[in-house]
């Protein structure tokens, strides 16, 4: 599983702080449903936890998602308490957590933004799962690069 680098993630923030514009954090094979901004007019917007604390966090959230006795009603009132989310989830076992960073200048950049092991790789009809209207958005999305510290 690949978890989000929330570590990582304000390391490049405070790094590039000084020209960036906003940062939004999500799986960049499914950006367009995951991402949820974090950093805007140089301040956070979003309380991220560290990693450990988001790790913490998500063995509290898989027993409050697996408890019979709530609704989906009660599951969604009280996830929302649960900050290590983003787009509603903590990573993922395929795809890759990602930051954008938007500059003031007009520049974007996507860096892979994930710690944790590399699971299954995606499969070579992947591209075939996209419907008529994903598979154009995702061809648009630029490419990863990876933060060099």
């Amino acid at each position: 599983m690949k978890y989000y680098d929330y570590d990582k993630a304000r390391r490049i923030i405070e790094a590039e702080k000084e020209g960036l514009d906003r940062a939004d954090l999500g799986i960049h094979e499914d950006w367009f449903w995951t991402a949820d901004t974090i950093y805007e007019d140089g301040k956070y917007v979003r309380d991220i936890p560290s990693n450990e604390k988001a790790l913490k966090a998500n063995e509290k959230y898989k027993k409050m998602v697996q408890d019979p006795k709530l609704t989906s009603e009660d599951r969604y009132k009280k996830s929302k308490k649960f900050n290590h989310l983003i787009g509603g989830i903590l990573g993922s076992a395929w795809a890759t957590p990602t930051i954008l960073l938007q500059y003031k200048d007009g520049r974007s950049i996507f860096y892979e933004c994930f710690h944790g092991e590399v699971g299954r790789e995606k499969s070579l009809n992947f591209e075939m799962g996209f419907g008529c209207l994903s598979k154009p958005v995702q061809d648009s999305i630029a490419k990863l690069e990876k933060w060099e510290e």
